[in-house]
Parts: C-alpha cells; structure tokens; sequence
C-alpha cells in the first residue's frame, strides 16, 4: 500500500482521541468512586457510632455494591483503553519505521518493560489495573466486615431485649 501520510495522521489522531477520551474516562470514575465511596463510608460510621445498626447495615450493604460495580465498570474501560493502545501500537509502528527510530514504537516498548517486569514481587500491585482491584474490592471487603458487625450487633441487641424478664 502506498504511503498516505495523511491518512497516516488522521488514523494516529483517531487513536490518540480514543486512550485518552478512555484514560481520562478512567480517572474520572475511580475519582467519583473515592468521592461515593468515602460518603458511604461517613454514613456508615455516623449510623455505627449513633446505634443504628440495622441502618448502617443497609449502608454497608449499598457500599458493597457500588465498589463491585465500580470494579466491573473499571475491567470494561480498561478494556476499552488497551483497544486504543492497540491501534496506537500500530501507527508507532510506521513513524519507528519511516524515522527509523525503534523509540517511537512506545507502546511495544511498554509492553516488553511489562513482559520484564515478571521478577517483581507480586505482593505490590504495580499496574493502574491492579492498584484499582485492589483498591475496589478492599473498600467492598470492608463494607462487607460492616454488614456483618452490624447485623451481629442488631442480633445480640434482639437477642438481649427479647430475654430479659419484663
């Protein structure tokens, strides 16, 4: 095929729009989940300090879906940003090749530091991915620690009431 440099710009321009409309995307969303999710969170406490468990409960309950939903939304925008890397990958490929510069294939030379990267410790998330699951369904573990809490509490509390002599 013949060089259409042209072409070849709108097609890099079109990539670039796509990572960076889905990165930006990402951020925004993992920015409003903090924001819910630290809500949630003062919502929980205030109804757990002020005995309102079976409320704080309900919250922990509502906490627990939004950050599983929040993690399924995050694996479908990371998808939707590895497909922008992909084409970006590929028009790196014909500026390396015209500059004849193997720099400019940046995406592929990402992907071999990641390739590399297989001695790390895997305790330690590394990647945008692995932080967000982390940090997703640690926060969903929590609320799950608070459901719990509460319902034992509201059940020790009926328990107590209903087995004193009156």
């Amino acid at each position: 095929m013949k060089d259409n440099p042209e072409l070849d710009s709108l097609a890099l321009e079109h990539a670039w729009k796509w990572f960076e409309y889905h990165a930006n995307q990402r951020m925004t969303m993992i920015r409003f989940y903090l924001t819910v999710a630290g809500a949630i969170a003062t919502g929980v406490g205030y109804l757990w300090t002020s005995d309102q468990h079976a409320l704080s409960g309900t919250l922990s309950f509502v906490g627990i879906v939004v950050s599983l939903c929040f993690a399924r939304l995050d694996a479908r925008v990371s998808q939707l940003i590895k497909v922008g890397e992909g084409a970006l990958k590929g028009q790196q490929h014909i500026i390396a090749s015209r500059l004849n510069n193997r720099n400019f294939a940046i995406c592929e030379m990402a992907d071999r530091l990641r390739a590399d990267d297989g001695k790390r410790l895997h305790l330690f998330p590394h990647s945008y991915s692995e932080n967000f699951k982390v940090m997703l369904y640690l926060a969903a573990t929590v609320f799950l620690g608070m459901l719990v809490s509460n319902i034992v509490i509201e059940s020790n509390y009926h328990a107590a009431f209903h087995s004193s002599p009156r």
